[in-house]
């Protein structure tokens, strides 16, 4: 799976609710000083609300420029169609009058969002990957934009839950007792942020020492304050996305093509274990080998 959430942890989670009893708000406030949190189902939720409260201070729909690090196309439609409820959105060079939806693509920080012309008023960062990512000048991300949004499910093994990061305090009125079961459970795997941070790092060094020895290549280079929440790569000249995708899908992988470039993404997470990275490496050989014949 994408996410690190398992089977077992439907239970393990349950068991946690009954038991403990946390502030998540308060403990996501801790990491955003000044900022008020509002806890969430899901970045979807978050987006949604972010918007809505900027439609307060517009008469009509919002004109929504996408942006993602590398400034690819690929985009989840959980962000598109959450914007279309109500707005118009784009790929186009960004107009004054424009919403900024910045995607810090899969944990990796969209730096230029540092850059002096900024207007952190119309900024919305999606941070659903990113969380415990930073900037090139150590900073958190979601902490620059009027409005960020965050995917614990994302990060925790967690099956909901998401939470919106602003300047002031907002409501939501999903139901309590989700709210409050996503509060419980996070909060009480809150201790565990920097160790599987860690581990995701390392994971991602494997990847790359098995990976390249298939003739591939890390996407991304030297995005140190990254927390990957994919294994993103480059693929070697001739192997069809698509088909490779299929070959991984029947093999009980989730992955996916990263459209518009020649590039693929695998699973990695805190529970990605090194056995998990060499058999992702033996699908791709085994496909390799059958392509050829």
């Amino acid at each position: 799976m994408i996410i690190p959430f398992r089977a077992d942890d439907i239970f393990q989670n349950a068991e946690i609710h009954r038991k403990y009893s946390f502030d998540l708000k308060g403990m996501m406030e801790e990491r955003y000083p000044g900022k008020k949190v509002l806890i969430t189902s899901g970045a979807r939720r978050a987006l949604y609300l972010a918007l809505e409260q900027y439609h307060k201070d517009h008469s009509s729909s919002l004109s929504v420029k996408i942006q993602t690090t590398s400034d690819n196309f690929y985009i989840s439609s959980c962000v598109t169609k959450t914007i279309e409820i109500k707005n118009k959105w784009h790929r186009d060079v960004a107009e004054p009058e424009d919403v900024l939806v910045a995607n810090h693509e899969f944990g990796y920080p969209d730096n230029r969002l540092l850059e002096e012309n900024t207007d952190a008023e119309y900024l919305i960062e999606d941070c659903a990957f990113a969380f415990n990512s930073k900037f090139s000048n150590n900073s958190r991300c979601g902490s620059i934009g009027k409005y960020a949004l965050m995917s614990f499910s994302k990060f925790f093994p967690v099956q909901i839950g998401g939470c919106l990061i602003s300047g002031q305090e907002l409501h939501n009125d999903e139901d309590a007792e989700m709210i409050r079961y996503v509060e419980n459970v996070v909060g009480y795997y809150f201790s565990k942020i920097e160790e599987w941070t860690e581990v995701r790092k390392a994971r991602k060094e494997y990847f790359n020492q098995v990976f390249t020895q298939l003739g591939c290549s890390p996407f991304y280079e030297n995005y140190n304050g990254s927390v990957p929440g994919v294994y993103l790569f480059r693929l070697p000249k001739g192997v069809d996305k698509q088909k490779l995708k299929e070959f991984y899908w029947e093999r009980g992988i989730q992955c996916s093509a990263f459209y518009g470039q020649e590039a693929f993404f695998l699973p990695l997470n805190q529970f990605t274990t090194t056995s998990h990275i060499d058999f992702f490496g033996d699908i791709f050989q085994s496909y390799r080998s059958q392509a050829d014949e």
